[in-house]
């Protein structure tokens, strides 16, 4: 949402009929510019969107299964990750992260297609917001 906020284009999958914890959302490939996933189950469509990225950013519990998940897939297809944590220790960590990536940048100044990964609202309350203002730090320089 942030950044289709900042005018930045946005795409990537979905799972398969376009699943999501609260049922199927097939009005998210016209909001967001996404595609469903052949594949069933969020392993694939994780996969599919670390792929086709150059970037990810891991916002959540490092340790949750979708988080490692996510950090084997950019392994596997040799893709920067950056990770941010959930939660913050204090707003001390949030602006270290901030700084962090801002440092990771000056390494990655080519990079044009970034993929936001993370935990789940439902079973993180907080995580989406937190998230959200993050992006629209980093995208905002």
């Amino acid at each position: 949402q942030e950044a289709r906020d900042l005018g930045v284009p946005t795409g990537g999958w979905a799972p398969l009929d376009w699943w999501t914890e609260n049922g199927a959302a097939p009005w998210l490939g016209d909001l967001f510019g996404l595609k469903e996933c052949p594949q069933k189950g969020y392993p694939a469509r994780t996969g599919m969107n670390v792929r086709d990225s150059d970037l990810t950013l891991i916002f959540g519990n490092q340790w949750s299964p979708g988080c490692l998940l996510t950090a084997r897939y950019c392994g596997l297809f040799k893709k920067t990750a950056f990770y941010v944590g959930w939660p913050y220790a204090d707003d001390a960590f949030r602006a270290r992260r901030i700084e962090a990536w801002r440092d990771m940048m000056i390494d990655n100044p080519g990079f044009k297609v970034l993929n936001v990964a993370g935990n789940r609202e439902s079973r993180n309350p907080g995580i989406q917001e937190a998230c959200r203002a993050f992006v629209r730090e980093v995208l905002r320089g």
